[in-house]
C-alpha cells in the first residue's frame, strides 16, 4: 500500500508576492480507535490486544514520568522523547523568570533510526487527488480534464496506478 498525496496550489507564507506553487501534501486519514489499533498490532502474535494496551498505557506512564523529571525517554525500536521549548533572552542573568519567560514547552519524538530507515525503504506515493481554488478533484487525470490539459503541459506527466502514461500524478518511492 502507497502513502497517498494531494496536489495542492499555494503561496508560501512570507512569499505572498510570488506565484502560487503546486505542492504535495500528505493525505493523513484518521487514526484506528484503541481496540482496532491493539487488535491489529497484536495479530499473529501471542499477545492479546489487552496487553498490549497495559503495556501502551505503562509506556505513556512511563515517558510522562522521565519527561517530568528533566529526563529523555527512550523506547527500543520507536524513538526516543524529549522536552523543548523557547525562552525569552534577557540582558542580565538575574532578569530570568522561568516561570513567565519559557514559553512553548512541549514533546519532540525522535523515530528510532532503524526503523526510520525501515520505512523509508518501504515508502511509496500515490497520488490521491489535486484541490485548487477549494475545489477538489480525485486524481491528476480528472484535473487535467476539467481544466482543459494535456499531459505534456505545466503540471506533469507521470502514471497512476491503474491509468494511462502521462495521465496521471505519479508513484514513486524514497529511499
Amino acid at each position: 500500500m502507497a502513502t497517498q498525496y494531494i496536489l495542492q496550489k499555494k503561496k508560501l507564507p512570507g512569499k505572498q508576492d510570488e506565484p502560487a506553487k503546486w505542492y504535495a501534501t500528505p493525505v493523513s486519514n484518521s487514526p484506528m480507535d484503541e481496540d482496532a489499533t491493539t487488535k491489529a498490532a497484536t495479530e499473529d502474535t501471542t499477545f492479546s490486544d489487552v496487553e498490549l494496551a497495559a503495556a501502551s498505557k505503562l509506556i505513556a506512564r512511563f515517558v510522562k514520568r522521565q519527561l517530568v523529571n528533566g529526563q529523555r525517554a527512550r523506547i527500543p525500536g520507536l524513538g526516543t522523547f524529549r522536552t523543548t521549548f523557547g525562552s525569552e533572552g534577557v540582558d542580565d542573568i538575574n532578569d530570568f523568570d522561568a516561570t513567565t519567560m519559557i514559553r512553548n514547552p512541549r514533546i519532540t519524538f525522535l523515530c528510532d533510526g532503524k526503523m526510520r530507515s525501515e520505512f523509508l525503504r518501504d515508502l511509496k506515493f500515490e497520488n490521491g487527488g489535486v484541490t485548487e481554488d477549494g475545489i477538489s478533484y480525485s486524481n491528476l487525470a480528472s484535473y487535467r480534464k476539467a481544466k482543459g490539459l494535456t499531459p505534456d503541459e505545466p503540471g506533469g506527466g507521470g502514471e497512476e496506478p491503474g491509468g494511462e502514461p502521462g495521465q496521471g500524478g505519479g508513484e514513486g518511492t524514497l529511499g
